[in-house]
């Protein structure tokens, strides 16, 4: 996964608890998602993805919205781009980044893609009572050209992007995909649907001190058709 960087405008280390002021953020939340359910206490996991520059060593912390009230988990080291949140008995409505005063949080659309998705949620590394927040490795693209599309869509004169949502297995074969924000075409859609199916990722995986086991992923991808082309690419 490619994270795009944003000019710094200040030297920022997020930190709970600091003393100064909040600045503008070159940090954002790109995507962000329910990802699966925990086997034993029905826990949620959720994905963030950021888009933005973190240092190595610089801590984030997060807010997290359960509609019942709103959680802060920090994460020490977020350079891998995707954090992996774990939300006892409560659906999390919104994941927003502390000090960022131009960053409005992201709310998190419901989604039937990871209804088959669970995960020991018994794991050494999850809090049982409060929220856990992980660094993880990203799902990487290892499919980014469509041909066999490219002629499907040159035969039917559909062109343009189309935003999908595509839940990865452990094993990177993509289980199921829609549209997160549908083109207004029905046939490009659809079409970039059974493209997204056909997708194969490097999985998603947790750090070593998690065990460093493959998980299942959320991911969102842009399938973009133009003459003669179709491509795929993550945010």
């Amino acid at each position: 996964m490619t994270i795009r960087s944003l000019p710094l405008v200040a030297a920022l280390v997020l930190f709970i608890g600091s003393a100064h002021p909040a600045v503008a953020c070159p940090l954002s939340i790109a995507f962000a998602a329910l990802q699966a359910t925990g086997t034993e206490r029905a826990s949620r996991a959720y994905i963030a993805y950021l888009d933005g520059k973190v240092r190595k060593g610089d801590a984030v912390a997060f807010t997290l919205d359960t509609g019942k009230g709103v959680a802060t988990v920090r994460v020490d080291d977020a350079t891998s781009g995707a954090v992996l949140f774990v939300v006892p008995r409560a659906d999390a409505t919104s994941i927003g980044i502390v000090g960022c005063t131009d960053s409005k949080p992201y709310e998190i659309r419901p989604t039937a893609l990871t209804r088959d998705f669970t995960f020991d949620d018994t794991a050494g590394w999850i809090q049982g009572t409060a929220p856990t927040a992980i660094p993880i490795a990203p799902p990487s693209l290892t499919t980014i050209l469509l041909p066999d599309y490219a002629a499907r869509a040159h035969r039917r004169n559909l062109q343009g992007e189309v935003h999908l949502v595509v839940a990865i297995g452990r094993d990177g074969v993509v289980q199921d995909a829609e549209a997160l924000e549908p083109s207004g075409s029905f046939d490009l859609d659809q079409l970039a649907i059974n493209a997204g199916m056909t997708l194969r990722f490097v999985p998603a995986r947790l750090p070593a001190q998690a065990g460093g086991g493959a998980l299942d992923a959320v991911v969102d991808v842009t399938i973009t058709f133009t003459p003669g082309t179709v491509t795929a690419s993550l945010h």
